[in-house]
């Protein structure tokens, strides 16, 4: 957890990609960190991520399996592809 923001009229929790993935928590740059909502159990959650180059949107066909290291939790989200 890094904290919240506001969206919508509302409070969204930001959750640190760089802690999720197991990456050290040193060398985040805040000024190249970008912000990515998704859904995870009907809550809207930020994901920070160190940085984003581009957002492709492509066929399901060429998705692959998801990594271990991102189903290895319980918790609720359910990463169907990569």
């Amino acid at each position: 957890m890094m904290g919240v923001t506001a969206f919508r009229g509302g409070l969204v929790p930001l959750v640190s990609l760089r802690i999720l993935l197991g990456l050290p928590a040193t060398g985040f740059d805040p000024g190249r960190a970008r912000l990515i909502l998704t859904r995870i159990g009907g809550v809207v959650v930020g994901l920070v991520a160190d940085s984003m180059k581009a957002i492709l949107r492509v066929s399901p066909d060429i998705l692959d399996p998801v990594p271990p290291v991102l189903t290895r939790a319980t918790g609720e989200a359910q990463i169907e592809a990569i």
